[in-house]
């Protein structure tokens, strides 16, 4: 059985107040939990649910730099929140599943940018012949022909 903590401020709730819950609440042994514990949990369960669906398609970003992991959550919660008004706002039969809906999203955002990309590829392959690193006169680093403004 799974231990839990929690920190006690004063609620008035009793064990007597248990009686106006649901039946499914009711029916659960009184020790299992603390009076105060159910209001927390009939009440916190649409945070719950943003915080678990904002973990499903998780990145996995493992960084020690808190501002990173703070803009990837927002921006998940507002990739979620996105996905949330498509269900309700659309007529589309079947609708997009979550991870579909996330797919199309970053590829609609990222379609400039790929387009730039490619571009710019194409661009760095005709120049291949002018590409290249040369020794500079009296120093030992190597400079791009292309890259350095340093170009002489």
């Amino acid at each position: 059985k799974e231990e839990f903590y929690y920190v006690h401020i004063k609620n008035g709730m009793v064990e007597d107040q248990l009686e106006s819950y649901p039946l499914f609440l009711r029916q659960h042994k009184k020790n299992d939990k603390p009076a105060m514990i159910w209001p927390y949990n009939k009440f916190m369960g649409g945070v719950d649910l943003a915080d678990m669906m904002t973990k499903s398609y998780n990145d996995g970003l493992k960084t020690l730099k808190v501002w990173k992991k703070v803009v990837f959550n927002l921006m998940h919660r507002m990739v979620i929140s996105a996905y949330i008004i498509y269900k309700e706002n659309t007529s589309d039969n079947p609708k997009l599943s979550r991870l579909s809906f996330t797919q199309r999203l970053i590829e609609y955002l990222a379609k400039d940018q790929m387009v730039l990309r490619n571009e710019n590829q194409d661009d760095n392959r005709q120049n291949k012949n002018k590409h290249g690193i040369r020794k500079l006169p009296g120093h030992r680093e190597k400079d791009c022909d292309v890259c350095s403004d340093r170009n002489g």
